[in-house]
C-alpha cells in the first residue's frame, strides 16, 4: 500500500476533477475519469487532504482518512464579531491566578490542530503549561535564576532591564511572566522551512480563539529572552523535543482586568493596487 493510500469510492465519484484541479502540488491526475495518483504524486503530496475536504460527494480518502472522519458544520461568525476580537483586545498584565476551565483549555489545545504551516511540513510543538501551581514553580525558578545573576553582576547586557527591576525582583515579584497562570511556548522543528513565521501565525490563532472564550492573553518577548538564556533549563522544563527550537511565548489565563472599551488607534499606511503601474 502507498504512504498516501489515496483511495476513491466508485459508488460516489462522478468524475467532476474536482479533487485533480484544486490540488497544490499537482499530486493527482485523471485516468478514464477517475482521480488516480499523479506520476510522482507521491513525492510531490505535501499532504494537506485538500482532495479530501474538497470532493462534493465525500468519494475521496488519503493517508487512512475519510470523509466521515471529518467536520462538516461550517458556523462562521459574523464580521463584526471577527472585527470585535481584534478591536478589544489588549495585552493582558493581570491575571486571576487560578488555572481556567478544562472546557476553555480543551477548546484551545483542539484549536491547534488546524494551524497552518509552511509546505504543510507540521513541524511545530506546543509546550503548555496547563497548571497554576506547575507555572508557580516555573516563576520561581526564573525568578531566582534571574536574581543570582544580579547579585553576580553576571547578565548579559541586553537584560539591563532586570536590572531595573532589581528592588522588586528582591521582594519576590514576577517581572517575567506577569503573574499569569499558564504559557503556551512554540517551538518548531530546525529544518522547517518556514520556521520564523509558522509559530507567530500558531499563537496568533491561539490568540484569537482565546479572546473568543474571554480569556487574556500576552506576547511576551520577556519570556522568550529568559528562556534563550537560560536555555538548557528550559528545555528540561518545558519539555522542548530534540531537534526544536523555541520560537515565542504566549501567556494566557482568566483576566483580573476588564476594558469598558477599545483604544483609539489612527490607521495604519495602505495603497491599494487598482491597475498596473506604468514601469516608465
Amino acid at each position: 500500500m502507498s504512504e498516501m493510500n489515496f483511495t476513491v469510492d466508485p459508488g460516489k465519484c462522478t468524475g467532476c476533477e474536482t479533487c485533480v484541479r484544486d490540488c497544490p502540488s499537482a499530486s493527482l491526475a485523471m485516468l478514464d475519469g477517475t482521480p488516480v495518483v499523479a506520476r510522482f504524486g507521491e513525492k510531490s503530496c505535501i499532504k494537506c487532504q485538500h482532495c479530501l475536504a474538497v470532493c462534493p460527494e465525500g468519494a475521496v480518502s488519503i493517508f487512512g482518512k475519510n470523509p466521515e472522519d471529518c467536520g462538516t458544520v461550517k458556523t462562521l461568525p459574523q464580521p463584526e464579531e471577527v472585527a470585535s476580537l481584534y478591536q478589544f483586545r489588549r495585552s493582558c498584565r493581570q491575571y486571576k491566578h487560578k488555572t481556567i476551565a478544562k472546557s476553555k483549555l480543551d477548546a484551545l489545545l483542539g484549536m491547534l490542530r488546524w494551524t497552518p504551516t509552511g509546505h504543510n511540513d507540521r513541524g511545530l510543538h506546543f509546550s503548555v503549561v496547563d497548571d497554576v501551581g506547575a507555572m508557580d514553580g516555573i516563576r520561581s525558578f526564573i525568578g531566582s535564576a534571574l536574581l543570582q545573576m544580579v547579585h553576580t553582576d553576571t547578565l548579559p547586557p541586553a537584560f539591563r532591564w532586570v536590572k531595573m527591576r532589581r528592588s522588586i525582583l528582591e521582594q519576590g515579584a514576577d517581572i517575567v511572566f506577569a503573574s499569569a497562570p499558564h504559557i503556551i511556548v512554540a517551538s518548531v522543528r530546525d529544518d522547517s522551512l518556514c520556521k520564523e513565521i509558522d509559530p507567530i501565525i500558531a499563537l496568533a490563532q491561539f490568540e484569537t480563539m482565546a479572546q473568543s472564550l474571554g480569556l487574556g492573553t500576552t506576547w511576551c518577548g520577556f519570556a522568550y529572552w529568559v528562556f534563550q538564556l537560560f536555555e538548557k533549563d528550559a528545555r528540561k522544563l518545558l519539555r522542548i523535543p530534540e531537534g526544536h527550537s523555541i520560537a515565542y511565548v504566549m501567556l494566557f489565563g482568566e483576566p483580573d482586568v476588564e476594558y469598558p472599551r477599545s483604544t483609539s488607534q489612527e490607521p495604519p499606511g495602505i495603497t491599494l493596487i487598482s491597475e498596473m503601474p506604468s514601469a516608465n
